[in-house]
């Protein structure tokens, strides 16, 4: 096996992921980060050649959903590892929350998906009153999943929630989830090694 580890998250929860990895001093993991793009399937390419590049020197364990999990199934080898995930917010929430939240008609912000609003907004290639639309059809309120010791920019995410003319609300939570699931690949990891 090899001796170094890299895990490859989505960019969405980025803030999340290097906080946590700071605050343990994993510092001795590598941590890559791909553009996300939930609504189509073009990231897969992106991602295997990020596993391409860092499996020469380094175990690859990818954090995919839906949108990109299936795709990589194919390619699984020795050389990197899918940590499978239902929904990616499942590295911030339990389940059960999770769906709840859902189910309540939230949609779901992290720090990154509002770092990357704009870029977010230009591949949807909605208009103002097309995005509005879309987003009235099942959303009642945006929720942002906000751990205490990471800056919120509140000022973004009040555009954000006027664009969509939909309320915000912050929802706190820790990270344990997020640290399980990393600890679960770096005991996985050592194990092999």
């Amino acid at each position: 096996m090899k001796e170094k580890l890299c895990l490859l998250f989505c960019d969405y929860f980025q803030a999340e992921v290097e906080w946590l990895l700071k605050t343990e001093q994993y510092d001795d993991i590598k941590r890559v980060f791909y553009h996300a793009n939930c609504d189509k399937t073009q990231q897969s390419q992106q991602v295997l050649d990020i596993i391409t590049a860092e499996s020469n020197t380094a175990q690859v364990v990818v954090f995919a959903g839906q949108c990109l999990k299936s795709q990589l199934k194919a390619f699984e080898n020795n050389d990197f590892h899918i940590e499978s995930l239902d929904i990616c917010f499942e590295l911030l929430l339990p389940v059960m929350p999770l769906h709840q939240t859902l189910d309540e008609g939230a949609h779901l912000f992290t720090h990154g998906m509002i770092k990357r609003w704009e870029q977010i907004n230009q591949r949807w290639g909605f208009d103002e009153h097309a995005k509005q639309a879309f987003f009235a059809e099942g959303t009642k309120k945006l929720v942002l999943l906000s751990c205490p010791e990471i800056p919120i920019d509140e000022i973004k995410m009040n555009a954000i929630a006027a664009q969509l003319n939909l309320p915000w609300e912050k929802l706190e939570i820790s990270l344990d989830y997020l640290e399980l699931r990393i600890l679960s690949a770096i005991k996985r990891w050592q194990k092999n090694n």
